[in-house]
């Protein structure tokens, strides 16, 4: 028998100061799924159009959602309040939203955080534009530069081999 096997994406929303926050997973239609932060409510949206400069720098992508009055109203809120997107690429089980949860970092495949920078509608779409929250030449977003205390060992060129 041949394994299937799907992508999910899980959406957080948080706005900053504030600490609310909003979760979604667009795979499994009109469910509430489990995930390791909480609940995640089905929404339809995409995700996509990560950029990644040499330097680690412009960041960016893209949230899709289905243009209504209520998704304008708080894209709105999101832009004007720089609302963090947290958006983890998993690979899941069509038939059991629970397989995924279970064992999150063995089904996760990509993390991504963004804060919302801009966005725009047409008659069918809302899209959030994301852009990192990490500077990378001064580091002032969110207040902290890499170092090796935050995350360990720092290369120093780019030959880097795994």
């Amino acid at each position: 028998m041949e394994d299937t096997y799907a992508i999910a994406h899980y959406l957080t929303f948080t706005i900053p100061d504030i600490a609310v926050q909003y979760r979604f997973q667009n795979f499994y239609i009109g469910e509430n799924v489990e995930w390791v932060n909480g609940i995640h409510t089905f929404l339809p949206f995409g995700f996509s159009g990560i950029t990644v400069d040499r330097n680690g720098g412009n960041i960016e992508s893209n949230l899709v959602f289905p243009n209504s009055d209520i998704s304008r109203d708080w894209a709105s809120q999101a832009i004007e309040q720089f609302w963090l997107a947290r958006i983890r690429v998993v690979r899941v089980d069509p038939t059991d939203s629970k397989v995924a949860a279970n064992d999150p970092d063995k089904h996760r495949l990509y993390n991504y955080t963004g804060q919302v920078s801009a966005g725009r509608w047409d008659e069918t779409r809302v899209v959030l534009s994301l852009t990192s929250v990490l500077d990378a030449v001064r580091g002032n977003v969110p207040n902290r530069r890499l170092n090796r205390l935050l995350c360990g060992h720092l290369p120093t060129t780019n030959r880097i081999s795994v």
